[in-house]
């Protein structure tokens, strides 16, 4: 069966959200491991932001570690492989 552009980008998308939800369960039951499984931590939190009409908080963080990683690459083999060409 041949993957399209856009399946292929979809299986990479769930390859790397499955892979999150596996590192933040590895973390849950192995905290001590946290320095070694995290890849990137980045975010800004903006508390209060007080408009004339308006006034509202705004909270972004992505957070990689090494099984979203892991699980991105295996998804990005699958849908490149040759085996999934044909």
């Amino acid at each position: 069966m041949k993957i399209s552009f856009g399946m292929g980008l979809l299986i990479v998308i769930i390859g790397g959200i499955i892979g999150l939800l596996v590192g933040d369960i590895i973390l849950k039951f192995l905290p001590s491991w946290a320095p070694y499984l995290r890849v990137f931590n980045v975010g800004f939190d903006l508390r209060d932001v007080n408009l004339y009409f308006v006034v509202f908080a705004l909270k972004f963080y992505l957070r990689v570690n090494i099984a979203a990683v892991v699980g991105m690459a295996v998804a990005l083999w699958v849908s490149v492989s040759p085996r999934s060409r044909r």
